[in-house]
């Protein structure tokens, strides 16, 4: 795995990353439309599941799911925020 831009060699062994952009660019027209429709079936599976959906004033986006309710307080998850929501 690497930076959410880049793709990681299937290759066992290889640790070479690809840039999202040249992996996408050898791909059918298909293969994308696949994709994509993969990952908002998962998005919308994902977001089904969630006990609350947080929007935070920084612009990240959480799923909160019914474990992670606790004590009725959450913390954003964008990088260095820190706001507390309940």
């Amino acid at each position: 795995s690497g930076p959410i831009q880049s793709i990681a060699c299937p290759v066992p062994g290889c640790r070479s990353l690809f840039s999202t952009a040249d992996a996408k660019s050898i791909l059918s027209d298909w293969d994308l439309l696949m994709i994509e429709h993969r990952e908002e079936s998962r998005n919308r599976r994902v977001a089904l599941a969630a006990k609350a959906v947080l929007h935070c004033e920084c612009g990240a986006v959480g799923i909160i799911t019914e474990e992670d309710v606790g004590n009725g307080r959450v913390v954003c998850p964008g990088d260095g925020c820190g706001r507390r929501y309940c």
